[in-house]
This record gives C-alpha cells, sequence and structure tokens, in this order.
C-alpha cells in the first residue's frame, strides 16, 4: 500500500511502484520495484511470453539472463533474480538512480552549447573500458555498446535528475546552471553498462557459441 492508501501490485516478493514506466523497449517494459524482504529499491524488464512465443526469442532470452548472471562488475548493472508469472517473465536488475549517457550528453550541450570537458569523458571511457575488458575476460561480446546502453550512478541518494520538460538538470533542489559545477558532478559518476539481450559467448577463436 502506497501513502495515499493505494493497493500496490505485488509479485514473487516484489512490489511494482505506481507510477509509468522507466521505459519501454522493442523487448520489454522497465518497471520501479522494490524488494519487499531487504526493501531495496531495483528495477525490474517485464517480457511477455507470447511476445517471446511469437518472435522465436526464447532462446535468446535465457541467453541474456545466463550471460548476465556470470558478469560481477562495479560498472555492469548488476543482475539480481528473476521470476515467471502466467503472462511475463521479469528479470530483476539493479537500480540506477540517474540517465543514460546519451540523454546527459544530449541534454548537457542544449544547455551549455558545448560539449563534455575532457577530463570528465576521460573519466567515463576509463570505465567503460575497464568493464569491456572484464567482459571480453569471460570470453563474452557485448555486441550493443552505445551511450544508450551506459547509465550513470550516483553513490548519493538520487542526486541527479532530468527534468525534460524544462530542459535542465536538477540537483539538490537547485537548478544546475554552471557547467562547471555540473561537471564536478559528472566526476563522482559511476558508469553502469546496461543491456546484455544481444551478447553472446565466445569460443577461443572468437566464434559465436550461439546463433540465432
Amino acid at each position: 500500500m502506497d501513502n495515499n492508501g493505494k493497493v500496490l501490485k505485488s509479485i514473487q516478493g516484489y512490489t511494482f511502484l505506481d507510477e509509468p514506466p522507466l521505459g519501454k523497449g522493442t523487448f520489454g517494459t522497465i518497471y520501479n520495484i522494490i524488494n519487499n524482504y531487504t526493501q531495496y529499491p531495483c528495477v525490474s524488464k517485464a517480457i511477455l511470453h507470447k511476445f517471446i512465443r511469437d518472435k522465436g526469442l526464447s532462446e535468446r532470452v535465457r541467453n541474456e539472463m545466463t550471460i548476465h548472471k556470470k558478469l560481477k562488475h562495479k560498472n555492469i548493472v548488476k543482475y539480481l533474480d528473476q521470476f515467471s508469472t502466467e503472462t511475463h517473465i521479469y528479470i530483476v536488475l539493479e537500480k540506477c538512480n540517474s540517465e543514460t549517457l546519451g540523454k546527459i550528453c544530449q541534454n548537457y550541450h542544449t544547455i551549455f552549447k558545448k560539449q563534455l570537458g575532457l577530463q570528465v569523458i576521460q573519466r567515463f571511457l576509463i570505465q567503460i573500458s575497464d568493464a569491456i575488458d572484464y567482459i571480453h575476460s569471460k570470453g563474452i561480446a557485448h555486441r550493443d555498446l552505445k551511450l544508450e546502453n551506459i547509465m550513470l550512478y550516483f553513490e548519493d541518494e538520487l542526486p541527479l535528475d532530468n527534468d525534460n520538460k524544462h530542459g535542465f538538470f536538477y540537483y539538490n533542489n537547485e537548478f544546475l546552471q554552471d557547467s562547471q559545477k555540473f561537471e564536478d558532478l559528472m566526476m563522482t559518476a559511476v558508469v553502469k553498462i546496461i543491456d546484455l539481450g544481444l551478447a553472446r559467448e565466445l569460443d577461443p577463436q572468437g566464434n559465436m557459441l550461439i546463433h540465432f
């Protein structure tokens, strides 16, 4: 039950928050959820069983979960759990409290009329490279690395949010209009690579072990 007395949907030990989905893609919808036992906030990728059957994606979804379970790195979003109902399969993941790197770069350019500074970009690239090196060391190729599949996480509670209606960043109840302050904030960000949907395991020669 929420603060207004409304009963919230609870499935398999997780409560789905009464708010719009975080996003909707080709293969699923992302929801804000809370673990009922730990009260840990996380997200769930919900995929219709019918969609999986109709598109012949059963092996692809199983492959995504199998690969993601193997990856434990600070710069890769954590795989936490999975469960099924009669209608959906749900993949439970770590929640990032910011936006994709693509959206942040776009909004930064819109607000400040310039690109992110070199020091910030270098910090991001170091983290991305470290994560990709780790993925490759496990004999896995991500195969879909792009700005939209990289999110930022901040240790402080909700330090950054995007207000798309007004087109500026919101930080600690103040509007960030100073590009240097914003870049200082970016230097505290932790990169999180997401979406292992196209990832594949490779043999020692670099050939994919599974083909679709």
